[in-house]
């Protein structure tokens, strides 16, 4: 039978895009040690605000140096405006949990698309995340990327 991606069911969802600087530099223990930190303050943050993980997120994946959550499907736009707001604040805060332990973390960068993505189950049967909008939320962290091309990506977006 051929691959057929007919057979997959793509969405719209917001993508969030975590990323640690120099996250690459640190040792194994630092990594670890951080993002330790990071998993720890995203539940008190969720916990704090009365905010539930499963009404925000179905998706968490890894990158290496970071890592991407993904959003429900939007069924409103206060629930976009409530997501946006939720992930900026969380990472503030972050950024002031890791200031106030002297953490060796560079900073932290943030995308956060609204774009295609496809739900599959991965070798170990785990859900896992692909598609165009990943990629698009990826560049948006890109050093070239100018305002005007992430209106742009934005845009053609809400036109689909």
């Amino acid at each position: 039978m051929p691959f057929s991606l007919t057979d997959y069911d793509f969405k719209h969802r917001i993508i969030v895009l975590l990323d640690i600087i120099d996250f690459s530099e640190l040792t194994d223990d630092q990594e670890l040690d951080l993002l330790k930190i990071i998993n720890k303050e995203l539940m008190n943050y969720l916990n704090q605000g009365g905010w539930q993980k499963e009404n925000l997120f179905i998706g968490f994946v890894p990158t290496g140096d970071g890592f991407y959550l993904i959003g429900d499907l939007i069924n409103s736009l206060v629930w976009g405006q409530t997501f946006i707001i939720f992930i900026l604040s969380f990472r503030n805060s972050l950024l002031k949990r890791l200031k106030d332990i002297n953490s060796s973390c560079s900073g932290i960068k943030i995308a956060i698309h609204f774009g295609r993505t496809l739900e599959f189950k991965d070798i170990n049967d785990n859900h896992n995340y692909i598609g165009s909008g990943m990629n698009d939320c990826a560049r948006l962290l890109s050093p070239i990327n100018s305002y005007i091309e992430v209106k742009m990506m934005h845009l053609n977006d809400l036109k689909l």
